[in-house]
């Protein structure tokens, strides 16, 4: 897994590429508490390129989720492939996260 960073008008675009698991989840709390130490509370992670992620890496974005929301933020993912999303689906996790079709889409979220 790779996890790359662009910082835009003041908010964190994590775009992540391969699968997230056991074995790599971790990373992505610590890009988003990086984030966070400097500044940055509104962030989006942008699956586009994940074709799997197991039930640790959920568990990962489910306490990222609560870390950048205590810290007053938003976290928002985007580009979930439809096997991603139906992992999503069915820890019933749809609701929880604000989740959009493309990175564009949660950019002009946060300007609505």
């Amino acid at each position: 897994m790779k996890i790359d960073v662009a910082v835009k008008n003041g908010l964190a675009v994590l775009s992540v590429v391969g699968e997230v698991d056991v074995s790599n989840a971790v990373d992505i709390k610590s890009v988003i508490k990086d984030q966070l130490s400097s500044g940055i509370s509104k962030i989006i992670i942008d699956f586009k390129e994940v074709p799997y992620i197991d039930s640790f890496g959920i568990g990962v974005l489910v306490s990222s989720l609560t870390t950048v929301r205590k810290a007053d933020g938003s976290l928002k993912l985007a580009g979930l492939s439809d096997g991603v999303k139906k992992i999503f689906q069915l820890a019933k996790l749809l609701k929880f996260f604000e989740i959009y079709d493309t990175q564009e889409d949660a950019l002009k979220s946060f300007s609505a």
